[in-house]
This record gives structure tokens, sequence and C-alpha cells, in this order.
């Protein structure tokens, strides 16, 4: 564009810059990120089991995310806390969870999402039905969506889905998805 034009952009040159970004995003590599220093094995390490499995998605882009931003640094702060505390931790790429599956509960016990304002697409929502299916126990930390909600939790888990409110006039309340 010439210095005096406005710069023009189609539907499909947008469409194809979100395209771009979505597969830069879904290909990204928590692994290699600092911030999840030692929550992944290096190749050929094995990590010692059972170990609690940690769901990590790589930092990027803000505006294109899948997990929240805060619930990346709790995630790897707990990872770190864990392992301090003597307690098998390993982290657990998120977009991978589309096409390899979970380890099996004798693995990997309990898995963790610190989710947010999360969205799951089928792929992964069908993974983390079968782990909780064979046994597995999901700790699902965050705000819900329709599409995570409590009321549909039967889209991704075969577990009983717990809510938490904030305790009044200092009683503690916690409340199942079973009862009213």
């Amino acid at each position: 564009a010439k210095a005096q034009e406005e710069p023009v952009f189609t539907r499909e040159m947008l469409g194809e810059i979100f395209r771009r970004e979505e597969l830069r995003r879904r290909e990204g590599k928590p692994e290699t990120q600092a911030v999840y220093a030692g929550l992944f094995p290096a190749e050929g390490e094995e990590t010692a089991k059972p170990y609690v499995g940690l769901v990590c998605e790589p930092y990027g882009s803000f505006h294109v995310k899948a997990l929240s931003y805060v619930g990346k640094m709790l995630v790897a702060s707990a990872g770190r806390t864990l392992r301090d505390h003597g307690i098998a931790a390993r982290g657990i790429s998120f977009w991978k969870m589309e096409t390899q599956p979970l380890p099996a509960p004798e693995e990997m016990p309990v898995l963790v999402i610190y989710a947010g304002n999360c969205q799951i697409s089928d792929g992964i929502a069908a993974a983390i039905r079968d782990y909780t299916t064979r046994g597995g126990k999901l700790l699902w930390v965050g705000g819900a969506t329709r599409k995570t909600s409590p009321a549909s939790a039967k889209r991704w888990s075969s577990t009983r889905t717990m809510r938490f409110r904030p305790p009044r006039s200092g009683r503690s309340r916690t409340r199942t998805s079973g009862r009213k």
C-alpha cells in the first residue's frame, strides 16, 4: 500500500492470518518454555511413577489461547511446589491431548487443569472423558464457560463435578452437582 492509502484487509486475508496463528499456537511446545522448567522430562528421562499430571499450554499471543494466563503461572508454580515436597509431577501438553492418549491412571492418577475461561475442543474433551472413565481423577480449577460448566460436564468427564461457593457468615459450603 502507498503511504497515503489505507491498507485493505479482505476476509480471505484475515482468515489466513487467523489460521496461521492457530497453527502456531497449537504447534507450540510448553516443554521448551522456561516457566515450565523441570515439569517435562528431558529426552530419555523417565518421571517417577505415579505422578500428578499438570496440563500446560505454551505461552504465545494473549488474544489467542485456551487456558488462562494466570492458570499457566499457577500450574508451573504447583509443579515446582509438588516437586519440592517430594511428589512426582509432570507436564502434559494441552494441545497434544487432542492427538495422544493421556497416560494410564495407574501411571498418572490425577490430572490437574487450571482452566480459567477455557475452551476445550471435542478431541481434548474425549481424551479427558476417556481418562476419567478408566479411573483417572480430574481436578479442574477455574472458571467455566458454557462448554465447561458443571451442567455440561458430561461432555468431558465421567466424574462428579464439585462447585465451591465462598463461605458466608463464617460457614463453609461445598456443593456437588447431584445435590440441590
